[in-house]
């Protein structure tokens, strides 16, 4: 079976030359005379084309063109294909090109009805081949796994390291195969980026040979790497992503306020990082250290995962609310396609702004954005790009936005800087630290409100502060004067989020109707 890649404009020619070379050859189609006029099937009878070539080159002594017949159309019509197909070959392997069976031309029968479709596989065949279609040869896959010694896994746990091939290098295994597993693409992008206090479990050889990798990337889903058998010294490795079932716990928890948050939370069974998904979730909304009240509520809905009995993670907090001081705002996670989750209200638009006002918490504001400010060390007009906080020694920098780290060093007179790329078009520098966060190094990804690094004096500096810049397309402006639009759920995911949303919130209301114990979350076996 000859099969040939057809572009979707010539697959139109070719369905109208076909149908016009069977309606003659059976005695449908009339004579067109020299006018065109019976040219019923053509659609533009003026601009034409077929027209024209079907009356070419045939005149009388008159110069006026002969009627053409049905035995001439066909064989134009079998020369013209032939010159279709020549085309139609060197177009092959372009996007533009589908698949088109051409078994009719070896048949010699056009009696099946052609159909011509745009991105999906046709076949025009004769009566003795109908609905034949011949199935996409695959390619056999050859890798074949190397057998794995169950006792020969062992579990590491990530110190200071940040990648695998740093890993590899602390407990003595062979790094060029820590290299070819890190080149292996985008699905083990997160051995790249390892945090301290992760997991990773090897199974090695007697030698130092790595054989498989497996790294949890949360409670359902597992990465795993494995060596292929014989591969010897090309080091041909697989990656694939694993499910791991596991079953659901929904928790509706209620906080009062008595003494303070983190201590009421803690009482009713939050962990640390739940308090501190709480305090971030609100944190454009209310100010903790002045606008919570004794009685004041929070309420809170999120899943707890379960393994064979034993619980093994928290999912993030799905919906929360605060109520108290006269005012109540409600928020609800959620996911849009290839987007991190976000927390929005029940309108759907963003309870966070893409930007924090100030990276550092209660800021005093030493010096603004000033283009001809005489610098006070160099006593000369040096613009001053950007705004000073001044603060004590060591306290917390924050990343005022999500994005990735794209520079950490020393910067000339900056210092020790961080500058985080937030998407293409905006920057943000952070100068004249102490020291920087551990955790965080070039390529890593940081969320708003990550601690990336403690307040110093480094490089050229008269005295403890942050010297903090935005930059939009390379440029420096006022930190102070960028307005920060909401982010909210995109329109076309509308319809995905109420339905979810409407779920979250009936929980919410859920607490207050059962009134669900206080203290101890565990003890809620409701939902």
């Amino acid at each position: 079976m000859l099969r040939v890649q057809v572009s979707p404009a010539l697959q139109v020619v070719l369905s109208m030359v076909l149908a016009v070379n069977t309606s003659i050859r059976d005695g449908k189609m009339p004579n067109l005379d020299t006018t065109g006029k019976n040219l019923d099937w053509c659609i533009n009878t003026d601009g034409c084309a077929l027209k024209t070539w079907l009356r070419a080159g045939k005149s009388d002594r008159n110069g006026n063109l002969l009627p053409v017949y049905g035995d001439r159309f066909s064989l134009g019509a079998v020369l013209f294909l032939s010159l279709m197909v020549i085309i139609t070959l060197l177009e092959s392997g372009s996007g533009r090109s589908q698949e088109l069976d051409l078994t009719y031309l070896q048949s010699g029968k056009t009696d099946s009805a052609s159909r011509i479709t745009g991105n999906r596989e046709i076949t025009i065949a004769g009566s003795d081949t109908a609905g034949a279609v011949d199935s996409k040869p695959t390619i056999q896959d050859s890798f074949m796994p190397v057998n794995l010694d169950q006792n020969n896994w062992r579990e590491y746990t990530v110190k200071s390291e940040n990648t695998l091939l740093d890993l590899a290098t602390r407990i003595g295994l062979d790094t060029v195969d820590a290299q070819s597993i890190l080149a292996l693409g985008e699905e083990v992008d997160l051995l790249d980026n390892l945090y301290a206090g992760d997991k990773i479990k090897i199974n090695r050889s007697g030698g130092n040979r790595i054989l498989a990798v497996e790294y949890d990337i949360h409670a359902a889903k597992r990465l795993r790497i494995i060596r292929a058998k014989n591969s010897g010294t090309d080091r041909v490795f697989r990656s694939e992503t694993m499910s791991r079932p596991f079953t659901k716990r929904v928790i509706r928890l209620a906080i009062e306020i008595k003494e303070s948050l983190y201590r009421d939370a803690r009482a009713a069974g939050l962990t640390t990082q739940q308090i501190q998904q709480l305090i971030r979730i609100f944190d454009s909304n209310i100010d903790y250290s002045r606008d919570l009240k004794r009685g004041d509520t929070f309420t809170i809905v999120y899943e707890q995962h379960y393994r064979s009995g034993d619980k093994v993670a928290d999912s993030p907090i799905l919906a929360a609310k605060y109520h108290g001081n006269n005012k109540e705002y409600s928020a609800i996670r959620y996911s849009a396609p290839n987007d991190i989750g976000r927390y929005y209200t029940p309108d759907g638009i963003g309870l966070r702004k893409p930007f924090l006002q100030n990276p550092v918490d209660y800021p005093v504001i030493s010096s603004g954005y000033n283009p001809t400010r005489k610098h006070p060390i160099l006593h000369k007009i040096r613009a001053h790009k950007g705004v000073d906080y001044a603060a004590k020694h060591g306290t917390p920098i924050k990343a005022t936005g999500d994005g990735i780290i794209k520079y950490r060093g020393r910067y000339g007179s900056y210092g020790k800087t961080v500058i985080i790329q937030h998407n293409h078009v905006q920057d943000t520098l952070y100068a004249h630290m102490h020291k920087y966060v551990k955790n965080f190094r070039v390529g890593d990804r940081v969320r708003q409100g990550d601690i990336i690094g403690y307040v110093g004096k480094s490089g050229l500096a008269t005295g403890t502060h942050l010297h903090y810049e935005f930059h939009v397309d390379g440029k420096h402006v006022d930190p102070l004067k960028i307005s920060y639009p909401l982010v909210s759920v995109p329109e076309n995911h509308l319809y995905d989020f109420f339905l979810k949303s409407q779920l979250l919130l009936s929980q919410l209301r859920g607490i207050e109707k059962v009134e669900v114990a206080w203290a101890d979350a565990n003890n809620d076996t409701s939902g």
